[in-house]
């Protein structure tokens, strides 16, 4: 995967690559042996992005396998002409989008937008979402 951190696309490349070297019979590649194959990829991608992508704030592996499988299945599909228009449009909306497998959920926002002190040396914060969308909190993932 061309990318430090993997898009639904460059999974999906990647695993038509892998399918195609599998030396199986293409067509009957199924979704979780596709799911397998990538996972290790994903994990390492992510781990390589940032140390502190561990398991506290990663999904379960089973988790993570599951969206895969559900990615992969949507993705063939579509490319059957099987489904409505809106999946398709949502699903080819998140190609390019971050396959995102954190369990904690933050947005990264700049000193100013966060209100510091002006001798504030971090640039930027982690504003981990709480639970039932709450008030932003910095420091801690919520479960």
């Amino acid at each position: 995967m061309p990318s430090e951190l993997p898009t639904l696309r460059n999974i999906l490349r990647h695993g038509l690559l892998l399918r195609e070297q599998s030396g199986d019979d293409a067509h009957n590649y199924p979704a979780a042996t596709f799911a397998r194959d990538i996972y290790l990829k994903v994990i390492e991608n992510w781990e390589r992005a940032s140390h502190s992508f561990v398991n506290t704030v990663v999904n379960a592996r089973i988790t993570i396998l599951k969206k895969i499988q559900e990615s992969w299945k949507l993705a063939k599909d579509i490319s059957l002409g099987r489904g409505k228009l809106d999946v398709k449009e949502t699903f080819t909306a998140k190609l390019d989008k971050l396959f995102d497998i954190l369990h904690c959920r933050f947005e990264i926002v700049i000193c100013s937008e966060f209100g510091c002190p002006a001798g504030c040396k971090k640039e930027a914060h982690k504003l981990y979402l709480a639970k039932g969308d709450e008030e932003l909190n910095e420091g801690t993932c919520f479960y």
